[in-house]
């Protein structure tokens, strides 16, 4: 017969009084933390050390992120699944030329595409001629600016200020 494994009377059970309490004072200096508080107040608050309250926050913090990147995973093994079934079912008749199944198929193809970030945003940058800077429009052309209201030079004004390049010696 094995022997049997010693119990250990420390460990704390999920529902323990001590366990629930430790829950309610991590989820009390998150609040705190959110409502502007420095680390320093959340311990005094809680009769703890500035670092202790740094750590409850940031634990639970920690936890937080955690469990939000595992439901994300859920859901996205989730819709993947139904991806699939859709795919299933809809794939035979577009392999067989049915125009409706093939878009489908497509669209299917298109959101699993996005769910796992396959049609990422490429970066674009406009270059002038040689790949130089792109030429001035305002300052080769001569422009009548009375033309303009006080509030379209105002704008302009604006723009220019935004667009000029920088002053970094």
């Amino acid at each position: 017969m094995p022997a049997k494994k010693p119990i250990n009377k420390k460990r704390r059970g999920a529902t323990s009084g001590a366990t629930v309490a430790a829950l309610e004072r991590k989820e009390e200096a998150v609040r705190m933390r959110k409502n502007g508080l420095s680390f320093q107040a959340i311990g005094e608050a809680l009769g703890v050390s500035k670092q202790a309250a740094h750590g409850l926050v940031t634990g639970a913090m920690r936890e937080h992120i955690e469990t939000t990147k595992e439901e994300a995973e859920q859901l996205v093994a989730l819709e993947e699944m139904r991806l699939d079934d859709l795919l299933r079912a809809w794939l035979p008749a577009a392999l067989t030329g049915d125009d409706k199944a093939a878009g489908i198929v497509l669209k299917v193809g298109e959101r699993r595409s996005k769910l796992r970030g396959l049609d990422a945003a490429s970066k674009t940058e406009l270059t002038g001629k040689d790949g130089g800077p792109l030429a001035s429009v305002v300052a080769s052309t001569p422009l009548d600016l009375s033309k303009l209201s006080a509030e379209q030079l105002s704008t302009l004004e604006g723009i220019l200020k935004q667009a000029a390049p920088s002053e970094e010696h």
